[in-house]
């Protein structure tokens, strides 16, 4: 549930997903029906943001004003600074990972991964940013290189992201 505590320590950032509620049950693992256990956390809801999610967008850029691009790419980046500057890297940027919504405007979400991730889930470039405590250079990289390759998407100037 790390991604719940993320969700809560930046309610109220604009660009970030925004936690609306938690999915609260009794304990799964009690011994028999009659024991009394404290309920659980079993889930969490977030917004809901209709503009759907970006890769869609993108893959309909024919549709799509101009200067979106751009847009949401600042979004994006605003979204970002205030992670790293409490330390944390979101590590799963990409097309699925923004939503829009009701006024289009990006919104980044999957947050679950920020500071939570093993050596296994990350290419050896990314791990060694890690580990030399270099987490925001790693987001911001690899946060523009996905930016830059969605702005490419309209102008046709670089390949898909």
């Amino acid at each position: 549930m790390e991604e719940i505590n993320v969700l809560r320590k930046f309610r109220g950032i604009p660009n970030i997903a925004q936690l609306a509620g938690l999915v609260i049950s009794e304990n799964p693992y009690k011994p028999n029906p009659c024991t009394k256990r404290p309920t659980v956390v079993t889930g969490f809801l977030v917004e809901y943001y209709p503009g759907g999610i970006l890769q869609q967008t993108s893959e309909n850029r024919d549709e799509v004003d101009a200067d979106l691009p751009m847009r949401w790419t600042v979004q994006i980046g605003r979204a970002l600074e205030p992670m790293h500057e409490n330390g944390h890297a979101h590590l799963d940027m990409k097309r699925e990972n923004v939503v829009l919504d009701a006024e289009n405007r990006a919104i980044v979400i999957d947050t679950g991964r920020i500071g939570g991730c093993t050596e296994e889930q990350l290419s050896p470039e990314a791990y060694a940013l890690l580990e030399s405590h270099e987490i925001s250079p790693f987001d911001m990289s690899f946060g523009g290189a996905r930016c830059y390759g969605l702005l490419g998407l309209w102008t046709g100037a670089v390949g898909s992201c």
